[in-house]
Order: C-alpha cells, then structure tokens, then sequence
C-alpha cells in the first residue's frame, strides 16, 4: 500500500468528525481525539477558534437593533399619522361636494322671482358638514347675464381651513338659471 494516510488513521478520522457532544451551553464543539499522531492534522481534528467557545450577542449589537428599529417604529407611525390627515381631509372634500351639489337642487327649485341676493345669501352649510370642519363656509354668488332670454349665473362655494390653519382649495359649483318663458298655445 502506497497509501500517504494508512486505512487505520481514515477510520480514526471518521470516528473523531462524528463524535460530537453537547457541551452545558448547548453549542456543539469537537472531542480532541486521544490519538497524539492526530493532533498534527489540522484539518482532521480542528481546534477552536475562539478562546471562549460559548457565542451570544454583545450589548453593542443589542444597542444597534434595538435603534434600527426604533428609527423603522418611528416612521411607520409618522406614515399612519400622514395616512390619517389625508382621509380626513378627502372625507371633508366629499361633504364639501354633496352640500354644493344639495344646496344647488335647492336653487334650482327656487321660483324665478326669489332668487334674490338676500335669499340666497342666507344659506348656511349642513350640520354634518360643520361637524367635520367647523370653519366651513358656504358662499353664494349671484351675476345676471345679458341676452333675450334672461338669465342669472349663480356660484356656490364651499371654504374651510384645516386644523392646522392651512387654508384648502374651495369646492365651487356654477348653475345658470333662465327666466321661464310662458308656454304657447
């Protein structure tokens, strides 16, 4: 046999790679074989590589997760706190829009002959409207237009102010009304 490692050192190897034990902190490490003439095979029979066999996480690791996740906790919440203005502020856009669109069926029924600045000036914004946003205005705007048929523009808008003072583009509605001709025979 030419062999440079004798079959006897093979199966010593064997024995030693599968013989394991569980050390008290629970991580596996390598029973030194008995054998001195293994001991100059390092690859065979490894020593540790740590002074301390036992592993675990430092302070300063610790101290690095525990930040890194504040920072992702800390913006998570300032995402919800902007998801959260902008629902109010779409939900108020929407009472916005179905009291102009309401207050303008309203004229629409108005007879011709009371559709006066002072009638129309008196309107006021719907109870759940100022129950979302309390500085909601409503604003009605009157102009007669020119022609044969006689005819009134008539602009409603809806103002408001956020919670934070910042003013917010009106929601505005033209309806034009024309003087009702007497029906022919």
């Amino acid at each position: 046999m030419n062999d440079s490692i004798p079959s006897r050192a093979v199966g010593n190897v064997l024995l030693s790679v599968l013989n394991f034990r569980v050390q008290g902190s629970g991580f596996r490490t390598r029973r030194r074989s008995t054998r001195p003439e293994l001991h100059n095979f390092p690859a065979l029979n490894p020593e540790p590589r740590t002074l301390n066999p036992r592993r675990g996480i430092s302070v300063i690791e610790v101290t690095m997760a525990l930040l890194i996740l504040s920072f992702a906790v800390g913006g998570l919440l300032q995402i919800l706190a902007v998801a959260a203005s902008h629902r109010r502020t779409t939900e108020v856009r929407r009472l916005a829009l179905q009291e102009v669109a309401n207050q303008a069926e309203h004229i629409a029924l108005l007879p011709w002959g009371e559709l006066t600045d002072d009638r129309l000036a008196g309107r006021k914004p719907s109870d759940e409207l100022l129950a979302a946003a309390p500085t909601a205005t409503l604003k009605v705007m009157q102009v007669e237009e020119a022609g044969p048929p006689a005819a009134r523009r008539i602009r409603l808008a809806v103002e408001w102010t956020t919670p934070d003072g910042d003013t917010v583009q009106p929601v505005q509605l033209t309806i034009w009304r024309h003087e009702p001709t007497e029906a022919r025979p």
